[in-house]
Parts: structure tokens; C-alpha cells; sequence
């Protein structure tokens, strides 16, 4: 076990000798050996020792707090990073426009190639046919041609916008698909992606803290208040292996039904409180499964790791970035 996700309200995680323990009414839920823990998620009201943080802070373990439907609150980290020299690196990447119009370009890139790669394995599970390509290949040209992140982030919402066409097409006879909503979420589906989609930008989020990056600084994404812009340029090339993988095959396979959600005034459609462990068990599966790529024994939790580190030879050696991109 290499994460522990806490969603039974009320509990309580401890620390106790080697191990961390999580209560609830005088009885331990879970006792699992603190040194097998690499992160720790938290949804809803759950309280955490002093105990437990310390050792957690101590040992480089982040925990991460979210509401009981998956929306970020914060993380509990030891001091950041002393390395100012990478993030003096940062600040002047994103102030070279050519250097930041680079980078973006080649994260969108590999969105898009990654996007295409994926439709085909999902069609190739379809009864429907998967059309001509050609579309995605005009967006990859648009991108070697464009001079501005506001065209590259055009580019970015139309390729989008074909490629969840082709979702709900896939989809369309398992469940009810309305097209991308984000918060509220219009559908069951879209509401599945949000919550997957916040899985892997806090995984990523901890992978950027602790490199030393400022994660409020992005390249494709703009900066806003509030908004960790680099965690979304850096999970934009796995969105689709990764997240929409896993809500594709949960839906093909009636792991998930509509019933499975529930109405919710402020965030449209959640999952219920007994699924969401479903979904978290499958979203480990799909970050642990082995692969191999150039050669090399991979996870997506290494790939993810190693595309920070590819960030941190960007900006401090101006070696060219080269996002995860899937063999076709």
C-alpha cells in the first residue's frame, strides 16, 4: 500500500509505534505498517493526530485534505523547498515568452497525440466505428503554427471539445453523457472525470512541492488566484490515459451505474459515499499497474515523478521538454 484514502467521517488516524491506525467509535478501521504509507489522502471531516502529522512531515509523507466529494482544501507538507535557484529558473522561463510559447506547445502536443492514441484502443472495444483522425491532426498542425498561448489555449478547447464527441459516442448506450461539465457537473460522467481528474492533480501537486517548483505558476494554464496552474500543464498528457481510461472501463463494465450518484445542489452530480472507495481502488490499480516504455519498467506514479523531473532539466539546463507521449 502506498496511499492510504481516508471517507469514513468521523474516524481518526493515529500513529501508534510503526504504524498508523485509523479509529472510529474505539474501533481500528485499518492498521497499516507506516513505512509501506507514501501519501495520505483525507476527504471530509476526519481528524489527524499530532502524533500522525509529525511523523508525516518528518518522514516526507504529504497529506493531502479535500471535502468528502473531492474538491482540494490543502496539504500539509514539511517546510518547502530551500531551492530557490529552481524557482528563480521558473519565473524566468515564464517571463520568456519564446520559452514559455515552447513548453506549452509541447504539452499540448502530447494531449492531443495522447488523446487520439487512447480513442482508437476505445473504439477498438466499440461496436463503433472510429472515424478519420485527420481532425486531430489539423490541431497539431495549428500548434506549430501558433505564436501565442491565447491561440494555443484555443486550440486546446476545440481539440477538446472533438475529442468528448467522440466520448459520448462511445458511451453513449452505457450511460448518459450530456458533453464536458466541470462544477456543477451536468452528468454522472462528467462528475466521475472531476473526481478522478482531482486524484491526478493532487498526486501530481505533491510531485511538484516537493521538487521545489511554485506550483501557482504554469506555462499553458494561466496564472489566477488560487489555481495551481502547473499542475495542470503537467497532468494535461495523462487526463486521458489515466482518468478517462478509468471511467470508460467502469462504465463499459457496469462497475458504475447512475444510481451509483446522487443529486448535490452545489457540485451537481457526486458519488455516493459507499462507491467512492470503488473508485479509489480502481484509480490505484490503473497508477501501480507495471508497463513497460523504452525499455524500462514504468508506472504511471514514476512517469509522473519523472515528468517533473524532465520540467526541473527545462528550466535549469534549457534541455528540451519532452512530455509523456503513448507508443501507438
Amino acid at each position: 500500500m502506498s496511499a492510504i484514502y481516508l471517507t469514513t467521517q468521523g474516524s481518526v488516524l493515529k500513529k501508534e509505534e510503526h504504524r498508523f491506525l485509523v479509529v472510529k467509535d474505539k474501533q481500528t478501521l485499518l492498521s497499516v505498517p507506516d513505512f509501506r504509507v507514501e501519501r495520505i489522502l483525507i476527504y471530509g471531516n476526519i481528524q489527524v493526530t499530532t502524533q500522525a502529522l509529525k511523523f508525516a512531515m518528518h518522514n516526507n509523507i504529504p497529506i493531502t485534505f479535500l471535502t468528502s466529494y473531492g474538491r482540494f482544501v490543502g496539504m500539509a507538507l514539511p517546510s518547502f523547498s530551500k531551492n530557490i535557484l529552481l524557482r528563480i529558473n521558473q519565473f524566468s522561463a515564464l517571463n520568456n515568452e519564446e520559452t514559455k510559447i515552447k513548453l506549452a506547445k509541447a504539452v499540448l502536443k502530447a494531449k492531443i497525440t495522447n488523446s487520439m492514441i487512447m480513442l482508437k484502443r476505445f473504439y477498438k472495444h466499440s461496436e463503433e466505428k472510429f472515424e478519420d483522425t485527420a481532425e486531430f491532426k489539423v490541431f497539431k498542425y495549428r500548434i506549430d503554427t501558433a505564436n501565442s498561448i491565447k491561440s494555443l489555449r484555443g486550440i486546446e478547447g476545440g481539440a477538446s471539445s472533438v475529442y468528448f464527441n467522440h466520448i459520448k459516442t462511445l458511451i453513449s448506450n452505457k450511460v448518459n453523457f450530456a458533453g464536458r461539465s466541470f462544477h456543477p457537473a451536468k452528468d454522472v460522467f462528467s462528475s466521475l472525470l472531476n473526481f478522478l481528474y482531482s486524484l491526478i492533480s493532487n498526486e501530481m501537486l505533491g510531485s511538484i512541492y516537493n521538487a521545489g517548483f511554485d506550483p501557482y505558476l504554469g506555462f499553458l494554464h494561466s496564472v489566477e488566484y488560487g489555481r495551481t496552474s502547473l499542475t495542470y500543464d503537467l497532468i494535461e498528457p495523462f487526463r486521458a490515459a489515466v482518468a478517462d481510461a478509468i471511467a470508460i472501463k467502469m462504465f463499459r463494465k457496469k462497475m458504475l451505474t447512475q444510481s451509483d450518484f446522487e443529486k448535490h445542489k452545489t457540485y451537481g452530480y457526486i458519488l455516493k459515499d459507499s462507491i467512492r472507495k470503488i473508485v479509489l481502488s480502481q484509480y490505484e490499480d490503473k497508477m501501480e499497474s507495471k508497463f513497460t516504455l523504452n525499455g524500462k519498467p514504468y508506472n504511471f506514479r514514476i512517469l509522473f515523478h519523472e515528468e517533473v523531473d524532465k520540467l526541473k532539466q527545462f528550466v535549469n539546463k534549457k534541455v528540451e521538454f519532452k512530455p509523456f507521449t503513448l507508443k501507438k
